[in-house]
């Protein structure tokens, strides 16, 4: 579940997160000045405002955005209608994100309501549904012009700019050199990148260091496991060995049955260790945050476990087998004796 959580996150990043930089100015004349130094010398400048609001007691933003093939190539959907982003383009569409979706149980071609600045509700169609990992808030996403027509005067302070890789730090030196630091906050795509991958890869790091520490107590409890029964087990091999089994016999079939008593075991956790990352995935996650994660299956981390499953046993039996082996015949029917 966290190697799928992580990831779902990386390429969640990698598709929201397309525009080379985002800027943000501090006030609505510094946005001017930015807009007009920008004109002309990237690919596209692209406004992002947005206005708090309460759909239904639920806290959502509802942000205006310029359709662009940024969003169509990008933005990742994970239920649409068919010709969303062309509906989208023309306005007669919106967006929401997975939260809103789930918490008014909402379905894509239904209409939402929202509050507007002009003084009456407005109903929108919603026509596609993006993931939004990590947000506990609601969001509704318009297409700039109705969100101009029903938000009016609400300043764009903040912008995501497409450009070629190689300009990105010509624009930015330009960019500096016109406002201060106090008027543009500009920063890189990857900047935001690497910063959200730090925050997470903590979460990721404390988690598999539990992992380990969960396998390494597994791994004992099997092998104090195998060690006790082994030693109750040489009581009933006594009976084997009087009527003709050898020892060492004994010991190879001690070995291979435990073998295959955990070979069957981890056979049988496969599915239940599925099982309940499905609950936690589906049921869980879900009534907690209010998204639903995709699950990965890693075969490969799978053989890893069996291997270890299979190590942990021999090593296990390995010292039962040893004993059986060398254990005089009078021990064994000593044991056999006590035990009757």
């Amino acid at each position: 579940m966290v190697e799928s959580f992580r990831k779902t996150f990386n390429g969640w990043l990698d598709q929201r997160l397309t525009a080379e930089l985002y800027v943000k100015a501090s006030n609505l004349s510094v946005s001017d000045k930015v807009k007009a130094e920008l004109n002309g010398k990237v690919d596209a400048v692209l406004p992002i405002v947005k206005v708090p609001q309460s759909i239904l007691g639920i806290a959502t933003d509802i942000y205006g955005f310029s359709p662009h093939e940024t969003y169509e190539d990008h933005w990742p959907l994970i239920y649409q209608e068919e010709e969303a982003w062309p509906k989208i383009n023309q306005k007669v569409g919106i967006l929401i994100n997975e939260q809103l979706y789930r918490r008014l149980s909402l379905n894509v071609s239904e209409m939402i309501t929202i509050e507007s600045k002009i003084g009456e509700a407005i109903k929108l169609k919603i026509v596609g549904v993006y993931s939004d990992y990590g947000n506990p808030k609601g969001q509704l996403m318009l297409p700039l012009t109705l969100f101009k027509k029903y938000f009016p005067n609400e300043p764009e302070l903040s912008f995501a700019i497409r450009l070629p890789q190689n300009l990105i730090t010509e624009v930015k030196n330009r960019l500096n050199e016109q406002f201060s630091s106090e008027d543009v906050l500009i920063t890189e795509q990857i900047q935001i990148k690497n910063l959200s991958k730090q925050i997470f890869e903590k979460t990721f790091s404390i988690t598999s260091a539990l992992s380990i520490l969960t396998l390494g107590i597994a791994g004992m409890a099997l092998f104090a496991s195998i060690t006790t029964l082994g030693d109750n087990r040489r009581v009933h091999l006594a009976p084997l060995w009087s009527i003709g089994h050898r020892r060492k016999t004994l010991a190879i079939l001690e070995a291979l049955r435990s073998i295959s008593l955990s070979s069957l075991t981890f056979i049988f956790a496969v599915p239940v260790g599925l099982g309940i990352v499905f609950i936690l995935t589906n049921y869980v996650n879900l009534e907690a945050f209010g998204w639903k994660l995709p699950i990965f299956y890693f075969p490969i981390q799978w053989l890893f476990l069996f291997f270890v499953t299979i190590v942990i046993t021999l090593f296990s039996t390995f010292l039962h087998s040893f004993k059986l082996a060398t254990t005089s015949p009078a021990e064994l029917i000593k044991a056999s004796q006590y035990d009757t």
